[in-house]
């Protein structure tokens, strides 16, 4: 009998509630990893932009010209508010599944008793994120804009 087949053997015999302990610690950890690896995405574009301002500041440190450093910078720029807003689906996604997982459990009711009672500053708060999210992204296409601005003109 192979690891695998006396694995599914041991759980078959477990009530719902002792699977579901005996896969928790597994799943906080495969959350937690995920985290970590969505957060790196907004981190990541962020460092790239800064280190292209700062090369294009000394010429003779990397040798590029105004437009390569103009397509180089608006990409990157671009890609921080891309990466925030798939980090932001990601943990929306997260929370619905472990809503799902919930209500699969303990059935609809819970969460009635929830939206009752969640006050306005709690519904502000929910949409804080995708809503500062936004307003970044309307400065970084007016930077974007503001890089280009004398080739438009």
């Amino acid at each position: 009998m192979s690891k695998r087949e006396k694995k599914n053997k041991f759980l078959e015999h477990l009530s719902l509630e002792d699977k579901k302990k005996a896969v928790d610690s597994q799943l906080d950890i495969y959350k937690s990893a995920a985290e970590r690896k969505m957060a790196i995405l907004p981190q990541t574009a962020a460092l790239t932009a800064t280190l292209i301002i700062v090369a294009t500041l000394n010429k003779n440190l990397v040798p590029i010209n105004l437009i390569e450093s103009k397509v180089l910078l608006s990409l990157l720029l671009f890609l921080v508010p891309f990466a925030l807003h798939i980090y932001a689906y990601d943990i929306e996604k997260s929370g619905f599944n472990a809503v799902k997982s919930i209500k699969s459990y303990l059935g609809d009711e819970i969460f009635k008793d929830i939206e009752k009672n969640k006050s306005f500053i709690d519904k502000v708060v929910a949409y804080s994120p995708i809503s500062i999210i936004i307003i970044f992204d309307l400065i970084i296409l007016f930077l974007i804009f503001k890089i280009w601005i004398d080739l438009i003109m």
